[in-house]
């Protein structure tokens, strides 16, 4: 196929938008952080005689990270001609980190049930949901915030009037 037939289609925006900037921002989060932890590992920094030090570097990373997240959702929404930086903030901050949690939270209550002893105790669970609420999704937001003050990004090719 020759590009010159699809060249003004590329940049038309999605019909899920926000779904597409929420994990287009949640993927660069998570890139990021595991470049980061990658970058830690590879100068040696993570010992064998602390095992859980990888773990929390990595959740670490992940939370302090939102802010990148929010900023690369809010500009993209912003190309695709969203208005609404909260909404887009929001889903980010919501999004990823619910469905890591419910998912911990549902194999938690089989452990429980079980009466097992590899279940995370509540503090554990509940210091994770404040890093949640009070960490990243204000992170998310700031990044959101500052993303969508930027000027809009100008495609390099128009758009053509009739879709695909």
């Amino acid at each position: 196929m020759n590009n010159l037939r699809i060249y003004g289609d590329v940049f038309r925006p999605p019909q899920k938008c926000i779904l597409l900037c929420t994990l287009v921002g949640k993927g660069v989060q998570i890139a990021m952080t595991f470049l980061i932890i990658l970058v830690f590992a590879t100068l040696d920094f993570f010992s064998p005689d602390k095992p859980n030090a990888l773990l929390t570097w990595i959740i670490q990373c992940y939370v302090l990270l939102g802010i990148p997240a929010g900023y690369t959702s809010a500009r993209l929404y912003k190309m695709f001609g969203g208005t609404n930086w909260k909404k887009i903030a929001l889903t980010t901050s919501i999004t990823c980190p619910s469905l890591i949690l419910l998912m911990l939270f549902f194999l938690e209550v089989l452990l429980w049930a079980s009466i097992s002893s590899a279940t995370i105790p509540r503090t554990t669970f509940l210091a994770l949901l404040a890093l949640w609420f009070c960490i990243l999704a204000p992170l998310v937001f700031i990044g959101a915030y500052l993303g969508f003050k930027r000027s809009v990004y100008k495609n390099p090719v128009p758009i053509n009037q009739i879709p695909r």
